[in-house]
């Protein structure tokens, strides 16, 4: 009896109007395609799903051809239920129009023959809709008739009759509504319902019944559904129960479960509600309430009925079940697609096996990669009856070490590939239990092209003449022969030490930052430094680096090449230029040089000579003067020149004695004031200064070079300062000047042989630039040093030092050490 009534009520498919009884008729009111197709398409999929057969009766527009497309689209298998027979389309031309002119009774035969086939086909019914939009004025009278006529409320038929809104007045509304039992139309955005009239209390009665046993029926069948997910029941559920209370139209329901809530959309939290609690294993987990949106009228049941608790509470127990078993079936779902996942995507070769007698159970894609059986060829077979182990002893090997540690890990072995082929991996497996049987899991990662990349490296990087490393987080992993010859220490004493480490201090950056461009730009970039080799040798390399994967992770693949000697050479190229350059320089500025005190020279004497009778005496002596001043400015150059070649050669040799460095200076300074008497020569002498062991004709030099200087670049009539005072072990000597200066980037260059040649016309000061030199090479000699310090507009002061230890009372010959540039 309940099934008989569970079956009086169908899924309408349309949410506004939910269940509806066998020979239903509603009238769709629209305006646009598209609310047509809004009701239309989910009336046809309850349908469907409900096995009914269901028709369309088309228009102009939309006509069949734009009708089937949008089924299609919205339907899901909608060529299955084609080909099934359960749905067809005909064009309104072929079920009301006969030789141009509408045949009704054409049509009422047609229902007929449609309803028959319907249920002998084995369908619970027949589902139609046609659209009226083709209907003329003429004939409108004589269609309202017809339709009248068709309000058979028995037969297993349900009917949509679409109108649209365009061609239909208010009287025309009136005459379809009075025909039919629902009247659905759009107002303000939403679909809104239009009753007839009222059921007899016969039907209302009944069909309250037969709400609720099909919404537990609806309810059992959405929670039994083997193909869709918790949520997707849920968001059914929700829609089903308010179809079951007394007022379904303004009724909502709410379900929470697992923190999740699904709800209709008129839900409201209002008083006008009850609710049962969903539990799963004793706890409590959410609830499902149901309740009216607004105040329903009262009924002699009240606001809910008994059975509607009832029913509530019977909804509640039975979500709890559905969602207790969905999370035991989700939970071992999600275990086996895990494992699943994990097997089948493994790059490794990954196997099961019976412990017992080490038959396959199952393998995955890369088993077959890797030995070129099939899943099939392997499944019930053993790797021995495969012949897969190079080596069997290594196989019984591997199971004695799982069955007594139950573990074993990356153990090298070989196997035999289904072609020959031997292929080497690291071995691991553990015992496992499948079903109560002992198993075990094993892998094998393929390590074939590895080692055969690391024995090629080994016998390429063996006979290389270049020395390789490999380096990880900047540390060397690996280095050659080569490699340890260039720096001098073994691979042990190699291996986990930074390279940065063997690189000299100054081109610490200049390598670190190479590598970076290099490994940036993906491009081998040459970078030339210096090592300091195990026994504190220097050598020069030229490295290129390039990225590479060592061991699965990232690394670094570097050469040097040992360029000491290129580099040797490429330094004595570069002296000779500078020499030969020297040389050249040196050549024009002697000879220009040797040209003016010789000219002065010449034209005196020849003057003297051809003019000597003429001459007065005191025209005489200042011509001879003249000659005697480029003689000694001849003299001093050629001195000069001989003092730089045997310092050069090493030749220069220094007589040392204990002297009195107060008497030097003054003597050095009587002597300078008489040959500069525009300038104001003064020293500032610490008393007491101590004697120093030196060479005193060549410290007289460097304090003669340091004075004419001075007076050369000082303005006639300023001070010239020379000062001498202790400084701890030393003697600091400076000579202080008031001329223009010397800039702050030349303070060093002005001790560079020749310095001054470039500058000597724009400074209007003779000489080669030997002066400094010589004195800094004199300096140096002694243990001492000399620097400069100026300031632009103000003036220079050159200082040196003397070392006072190492007092000797005897003389002593020492020669002066070669310069090396």
């Amino acid at each position: 009896m309940a099934r008989n009534m569970g079956k009086l009520l169908r899924k309408s498919g349309i949410d506004i109007i939910g269940d509806i009884a066998w020979g239903s008729r509603i009238c769709l009111f629209y305006q646009t395609p598209d609310e047509l197709i809004d009701i239309l398409v989910p009336y046809f999929k309850a349908g469907l799903k409900n096995n009914e057969f269901c028709l369309l009766i088309t228009s102009e527009l939309p006509d069949k051809k734009a009708t089937e497309k949008i089924l299609r689209k919205s339907i899901l298998d909608f060529y299955t239920y084609v080909e099934k027979g359960q749905i067809e389309i005909i064009p309104y031309t072929e079920w009301y129009i006969k030789n141009g002119s509408l045949n009704l009774p054409r049509a009422v035969k047609n229902w007929g023959e449609k309803l028959n086939q319907a249920i002998a086909g084995g369908f619970e019914g027949l589902r139609t809709s046609l659209n009226t939009s083709w209907l003329e004025k003429k004939d409108w009278q004589s269609f309202m008739e017809f339709e009248k006529g068709d309000n058979d409320t028995i037969s297993k038929k349900l009917t949509i009759c679409s109108y649209s809104l365009d061609d239909c007045e208010g009287p025309q509304i009136i005459d379809v509504v009075n025909n039919h039992q629902l009247a659905l139309i759009m107002r303000h955005g939403k679909w809104d319902v239009i009753k007839k009239h009222e059921h007899d209390n016969m039907r209302y009665d009944l069909e309250k019944h037969v709400k609720e046993l099909r919404c537990l029926y609806d309810i059992a069948r959405v929670t039994g559904a083997p193909d869709i997910t918790l949520n997707e029941k849920l968001a059914d559920i929700v829609k089903i129960l308010p179809l079951a209370l007394q007022q379904p139209e303004m009724a909502f329901s709410r379900i929470t479960i697992n923190g999740d809530e699904f709800k209709t959309a008129n839900y409201r939290d209002t008083n006008q509600k009850i609710s049962a609690d969903i539990t799963v294993h004793g706890a409590k987990e959410g609830s499902v309430e149901v309740g009216y949106s607004e105040a329903p009228p009262l009924t002699e049941n009240g606001m809910f009925s008994k059975e509607e608790n009832l029913l509530l509470d019977a909804v509640a127990e039975r979500l709890g079940a559905v969602a207790e078993q969905r999370q035991a079936e989700e939970a071992l779902r999600e275990s086996e697609e895990k494992f699943s996942k994990a097997f089948n995507a493994s790059a490794n070769f990954v196997a099961i096996n019976r412990l017992k007698d080490d038959k396959f159970l199952e393998v995955n894609d890369s088993f077959t990669r890797i030995t070129g059986y099939t899943r099939e060829e392997a499944l019930g077979r053993s790797a021995i009856d495969l012949n897969m182990w190079a080596d069997e002893d290594e196989h019984a090997r591997m199971i004695k070490i799982i069955k007594e540690n139950n573990i074993i890990r990356n153990q090298e072995i070989r196997i035999r590939c289904k072609s020959g082929e031997i292929r080497t991996g690291l071995y691991s497996g553990e015992p496992i239990s499948i079903s109560g049987e002992s198993c075990y899991l094993h892998t094998i990662t393929d390590i074939t092209e590895q080692k055969q990349s690391q024995e090629l490296l080994q016998s390429v990087s063996y006979s290389s003449p270049l020395g390789i490393y490999i380096m990880q987080d900047d540390k060397l992993l690996y280095t050659n022969p080569q490699f340890q010859r260039i720096t001098g220490y073994s691979q042990p004493e190699l291996l986990g030490r930074e390279l940065l480490s063997l690189v000299a201090i100054e081109d610490s950056d200049v390598v670190r930052s190479s590598a970076i461009y290099t490994l940036q730009e993906a491009n081998p970039y040459p970078c030339e430094y210096r090592i300091l080799n195990k026994t504190g040798q220097i050598k020069w390399v030229m490295q290129t680096v390039a990225p590479i994967h060592y061991e699965g992770k990232g690394a670094i693949l570097g050469n040097i090449m040992d360029i000491t000697e290129r580099k040797y050479l490429e330094r004595k190229v570069i002296e000779y230029e500078e020499l030969s350059k020297m040389k050249s320089d040196l050549l024009a500025t002697v000879s220009h040089e040797l040209r003016t005190p010789l000219a002065t020279i010449k034209g005196y004497s020849t003057m003297i000579l051809d003019y000597f009778s003429r001459l007065g005496t005191e025209e005489t002596k200042d011509y001879i003067k003249s000659i005697d001043n480029a003689t000694d400015r001849l003299a001093k150059l050629v001195d000069n020149l001989l003092d730089t070649s045997r310092m050069d050669a090493g030749l220069l040799k220094l007589e040392k004695s204990p002297t009195s460095m107060g008497r030097l200076i003054q003597g050095v300074v009587v002597e300078a004031s008489m040959r500069a008497n525009h300038h104001h020569i003064i020293t500032a002498l610490d008393k007491n200064l101590s004697r120093v062991n030196i060479d005193p004709k060549r410290i007289r030099q460097v304090l003669d070079n340091l004075i004419d200087n001075a007076i050369k670049y000082s303005p006639q009539g300023t001070e010239i300062l020379v000062s001498a005072k202790k400084t701890g072990p030393e003697l600091l000597i400076s000579v202080t000047d008031r001329g223009p200066g010397i800039p702050a980037d030349e303070l060093t260059n002005i001790f560079d042989r020749m310095y001054r040649i470039e500058q000597r016309l724009f400074s209007g000061a003779d000489g080669i630039g030997l002066g400094l030199y010589i004195c800094q090479r004199l300096v140096e000699a002694h243990g001492g040093r000399i620097w400069a310090e100026s300031t632009l507009g103000k003036g220079s002061t050159i200082k040196f030092t003397l070392p006072i230890t190492g007092m000797m009372n005897s003389k002593k010959t020492k020669p002066l050490a070669k310069h090396v540039s």
